[in-house]
Order: structure tokens, then C-alpha cells, then sequence
């Protein structure tokens, strides 16, 4: 057999609570798609990460999915969360065996998703540590500029191509990889909202006319919708209609008061991400308002002092 008759055609990589639990769930229900055989949810077989790669032959991996003809007109569900910020190399793995996959990155909001990420891991990290959600969010922020200085600038000068090289070299080398060691930002509340050098890097494997985004401000707003979308950015059967069906996977977690967000610091990190969401909104040709990304005055902001 070839190995593209039991690799995955279809990912949603994304960020932890970016809704990809929402989509995958969502896409599953359609007739075509098939879920993973393994793995979290049947969601993330996780068979392009490192720690799976490799440690298992190619049988072992290919066993996380469902066997299919390629002439029976199905698609193999991935949506494995850590495949676009662990590396560069699952989505060039992932390329091998299906390179002609498609890819929906399920994105949210970049300050939201960092306040929904930092509930989720409260409970492991910040609430013993009494680290406030501005603390954890603003200490990292220098240290990201100096590491994506050079794509900035370049940016700023309106040389686009070079400063996406230079941003998608900053997010995957080295340098930048290093602020989880010296856990300037240990559960990635920024690292992971740096959309952009995620589906620039995507792009660059799969090529523009294979990779898209949804978010999900769009999946809360209608799900139906989307899932229609995306069934025919992904080649499946349009006759099929889409139920809407509620969010997953929803984060119970409430951190302290003091500890919440507060509206000063929403604006800065909204502020500082602007930037590089303009350069994303420019790749996938999409605008703040597709996304449902308005700046909002949220019911949940601390009040008082921040």
C-alpha cells in the first residue's frame, strides 16, 4: 500500500483553546471525514511530533489512522494542537506522506486564547505562584522583542518576504525556543498566539491554495457555516449540511479575582499583537472583522487597579 492511503488529508493545527477541539468535532460529523484510530478525543494521534516520530516505525504511526482507498473519497481528520508551534518538522513530516493535504488552522482572538490558555493552567502554575494574568503576560513581552527585532523592522520598511523569513527563522529558532528554558513564558500564553509565522510556515509546505483559517469567533457566531466552508475548501461532499454544535472542550477553570485579566493590560497585549495579526489578515486575505477579532470591553476584566 502507499503510505498516502492511511496518512491524514486533512489538519487542523491550532493553538491550545483555539477552538480545534471545536472544529475537529464539528467536522467530524460529516460523512466523509474520518477521525483518528488514537490519541487524545480521537482528535491529536500526534503522529508527526517528535516524541512519535522518532521513537515508532512508520506501521506503529500509520496505525494512529483509519486505512482507506484512495479512490473512496474520504479524508483522514489530524488535529493534533502542538503541530504547528512544537517545530518546523510535522508539518514537513506530515508533507511526506499526504502532500497534497489540506490545512484549517482554528485560530482565536490572540489575547482571549492567552487568557482562556492561562485559566487552563492555572491551577499547575499561576495560582501557587500568585502570578496575575498581566504579569504573565507583560514579563515575556521584551524578551519576544528582541527576538523578533529584525522581522519587525524589516516589517516596519514594508519588506515583507524578508521579514517573513526572518519571523518564521525567530519563532522556530533557537533564540526564541529558549524563552520556554529560561520560562520567561513556560505555558506559551504568547508563543502560541503568534499566528502568523505558524501559517506562514504551513504555506510554505502545503503552498496558499491549500491552507485557510477559522476561528472561533466565527464557530460561536455559526457553526453550520463554517463547517460548510470548510467542507468545501477541503473537497467533501457540499450536499451535506451541517448541524451547529456547542463549543467543546470549554475551560470551567476561574482563576482569583486578582488574578484575572484586567482592561489595561487586554489594550497593551492587543496593542503589541497588532502587528504581526495585520501580516496574518495579509496572508490568509482575511480582515480583523472576518475573524470576529474587534476589541471588545470584556464583561470579566479585573476592576481596579491593574
Amino acid at each position: 500500500m502507499s503510505r498516502s492511503a492511511c496518512a491524514p488529508t486533512l489538519f487542523v493545527p491550532a493553538a491550545q483553546k483555539g477552538a480545534s477541539s471545536y472544529l475537529a468535532s464539528l467536522l467530524a460529523t460529516h460523512p466523509q471525514v474520518l477521525r483518528p484510530l488514537r490519541g487524545s478525543h480521537y482528535k491529536e494521534p500526534g503522529g508527526y511530533i517528535n516524541a512519535v516520530y522518532y521513537r515508532q516505525p512508520l506501521s506503529k504511526r500509520a496505525s494512529r489512522y483509519a486505512y482507506f482507498r484512495n479512490d473512496e473519497g474520504l479524508v483522514s481528520l489530524d488535529a493534533t494542537v502542538t503541530y504547528a508551534s512544537e517545530s518546523r518538522m510535522p508539518a514537513m513530516r506530515a508533507a511526506l506522506d499526504a502532500p497534497n493535504a489540506k490545512v484549517v488552522f482554528a485560530l482565536r482572538e490572540p489575547v482571549d486564547r492567552s487568557f482562556s490558555d492561562y485559566r487552563f493552567c492555572y491551577r499547575p502554575y499561576f495560582q501557587d505562584g500568585d502570578i496575575d494574568w498581566d504579569q504573565a503576560t507583560q514579563d515575556p513581552l521584551p524578551t519576544y522583542d528582541t527576538c523578533f527585532a529584525k522581522a519587525r523592522a524589516l516589517l516596519a520598511r514594508n519588506d515583507t518576504a524578508a521579514s517573513d523569513v526572518a519571523g518564521i527563522d525567530a519563532y522556530y529558532g533557537l533564540a526564541c525556543a529558549k524563552l520556554y528554558l529560561r520560562r520567561k513564558d513556560p505555558y506559551g500564553l504568547i508563543r502560541k498566539s503568534l499566528y502568523v509565522y505558524q501559517v506562514l510556515h504551513y504555506v510554505q509546505v502545503y503552498g496558499a491554495d491549500s491552507v485557510t483559517a477559522v476561528s472561533s469567533e466565527q464557530l460561536r457566531k455559526d457553526a453550520a457555516a463554517v463547517g460548510d466552508r470548510v467542507a468545501a475548501f477541503a473537497g467533501l461532499c457540499t450536499s451535506f449540511k451541517f448541524d451547529a454544535i456547542e463549543p467543546v472542550h470549554v475551560t470551567p477553570i476561574r482563576p482569583k479575582e486578582a488574578h484575572f485579566w484586567s482592561k489595561e493590560g487586554y489594550a497593551k497585549l492587543r496593542d503589541w499583537f497588532e502587528p504581526y495579526n495585520k501580516r496574518l489578515y495579509a496572508v490568509l486575505g482575511i480582515s480583523e472583522a472576518d475573524l470576529g477579532w474587534e476589541r471588545r470591553d470584556m464583561p470579566d476584566f479585573r476592576r481596579g487597579p491593574s
